[in-house]
């Protein structure tokens, strides 16, 4: 049972590693995405003509895309950490239950018995 215990905290812990990368990768990338937002914005309100304005649009909708997909794995890295900690709840419960009707089944009750600490 140790060894389960091990395995789902070891889990936990790998779920919630996983969401924190995730969550500087992203807060990382977020400096490249603002100056290349600045730098769309500016190609758009400079264009010339309407390939040029057309261009910068698509751009800005591709990084628009970029973004909600990073927001995606971001909130499915979160989701995950969550249900391996939900299911590491629920097994430690099983697990608590599973050890309580064994110690309660197992034959012989404990009795309290008088003790004697110093021989008269």
């Amino acid at each position: 049972m140790a060894a389960h215990s091990i395995e789902r905290w070891s889990q936990a812990r790998d779920g919630v590693h996983t969401a924190l990368r995730m969550q500087a990768q992203l807060s990382q990338g977020l400096a490249s995405d603002e100056a290349a937002l600045t730098d769309l914005v500016s190609q758009s309100q400079s264009a010339v003509g309407a390939l040029q304005a057309t261009q910068a649009t698509n751009q800005l909708l591709a990084l628009q895309a970029k973004q909600v997909i990073q927001a995606q794995q971001l909130a499915i890295a979160q989701h995950r950490a969550v249900s391996i900690g939900q299911a590491r709840q629920v097994a430690a419960e099983h697990e608590s239950r599973e050890q309580r009707k064994r110690f309660m089944a197992s034959g012989t009750p404990y009795s309290a018995r008088p003790i004697r600490v110093f021989a008269p």
